[in-house]
């Protein structure tokens, strides 16, 4: 089957897209991949244009997503926070970890927010869009659950908009890098213009200037978006859309791999693609 996309200029939102993703494969793409050594424990590479799976390992196992999560919260908060609302930012927001810059009482668009969070993984900024739901912020993760379920992500669920761990034997959420995977089919389906932000290095609002936590946003030509996630429970987590070259589109999920060995897993796969 062959998927024509949306250009990344908004478009016109319709119904779910069908977001199943092919298990066929051929012995001669799988041997390109056999002698890679990899630190991730589970791996998915879909060939967008030809629907179908380049190379799985351990795919469908189910481990802490980290900051993986943030690509619900940013669908959640576009689809349920009207985009007139100016988010604000609480002691509690700014009380997660991490420091991306933002400070108490400021008010921010809805959709400068979402960009915030996704470049530089904000952890203040996701806390502070679920917060500002009118539902509450329980509402805003169930509505989570709910569109993971919508989608088909069979091993996902979330129990925070952040992905941070809650102790050290419970992580924020969870899914599989096949889950990522169609999360990410989804997205470039439906609302690519929303992750737009995560191909470049940095993002500069006002004064302020926020990274990109994606290393090789500069390395890898034709990033479609991605997004990082790391914690003490998983390692590393690395999810990214790319363009071969006329809209020949492959996604690359890992998971469980360290925070630094992400990255080259994801350069020794697109090498191998």
């Amino acid at each position: 089957m062959i998927l024509n996309f949306p250009t990344f200029n908004g478009g016109e939102r319709g119904q779910p897209a069908d977001v199943s993703l092919s298990n066929s494969e051929t012995s001669d793409v799988r041997q390109t991949f056999e002698d890679i050594n990899l630190e991730a424990k589970s791996v998915y590479v879909f060939d967008v244009k030809e629907n179908r799976e380049i190379f799985s390992l351990n795919a469908e196992e189910k481990l802490p997503l980290a900051s993986l999560t943030k690509l619900m919260t940013a669908i959640v908060a576009e689809e349920n926070i009207p985009s007139y609302v100016l988010i604000p930012i609480s002691k509690n927001a700014i009380a997660r970890e991490g420091d991306s810059g933002l400070t108490v009482e400021e008010r921010w668009p809805v959709f400068d927010l979402i960009d915030v969070m996704l470049i530089s993984s904000s952890n203040d900024a996701a806390y502070a869009l679920a917060e500002s739901f009118e539902g509450g912020f329980g509402g805003f993760v169930e509505l989570m659950n709910k569109k993971a379920v919508e989608l088909g992500l069979s091993q996902t669920y979330f129990l925070n908009p952040t992905g941070l761990d809650i102790s050290k034997s419970q992580a924020g959420a969870y899914g599989s890098a096949k889950d990522i995977a169609r999360l990410l089919l989804y997205i470039l389906k439906e609302k690519a213009s929303l992750f737009e932000v995560t191909r470049y290095s940095t993002l500069k609002i006002d004064s302020r200037e926020f990274k990109n936590t994606n290393q090789i946003i500069n390395e890898i030509p034709r990033i479609i978006f991605s997004k990082t996630g790391a914690s003490d429970l998983v390692g590393g987590n690395l999810a990214m859309v790319i363009d071969r070259g006329f809209e020949n589109y492959v996604i690359i999920a890992v998971m469980g791999s360290s925070e630094q060995g992400r990255f080259e897993d994801v350069r020794k796969l697109y090498q191998a693609i």
